[in-house]
């Protein structure tokens, strides 16, 4: 399926659970996840996968994707995060749930180096 993918990471996230401690950590994270999916819904994504502090997303066109991934940079702010983001548009492989491919490897990428 042609898909827009977004990815986010938390910028510094096991230097900062660090200096927090765990439960701390796990309070603001989940903190960040309910900014993550607010951002989220309002854009029109999908949330795909989640991974430590990270979020795989789709949508379906990448103007609203780069939207969404400027808003949750903007939102994490107010929370003491910088998070990384990154678009990229292609054919993805469906597996069930999961989305896999270059396309996705490429939008992982492009997260990795994301804007901030």
């Amino acid at each position: 399926m042609l898909a827009t993918v977004l990815f986010t990471d938390v910028v510094d996230a096991t230097k900062r659970a660090g200096e927090i401690g765990d439960r701390a950590w796990k309070e603001l994270l989940n903190q960040h996840n309910f900014f993550v999916r607010q951002q989220l819904q309002r854009h029109r994504g999908r949330e795909i996968d989640t991974a430590g502090d990270g979020f795989l997303a789709t949508f379906d066109g990448p103007a609203r994707a780069v939207r969404c991934g400027r808003a949750i940079v903007d939102a994490v702010k107010t929370l003491g995060l910088r998070v990384r983001a990154g678009v990229h548009t292609g054919e993805c492989e469906v597996m069930g749930e999961k989305l896999s491919g270059i396309a996705v490897h490429i939008g992982a990428r492009g997260g990795a180096r994301g804007s901030r």
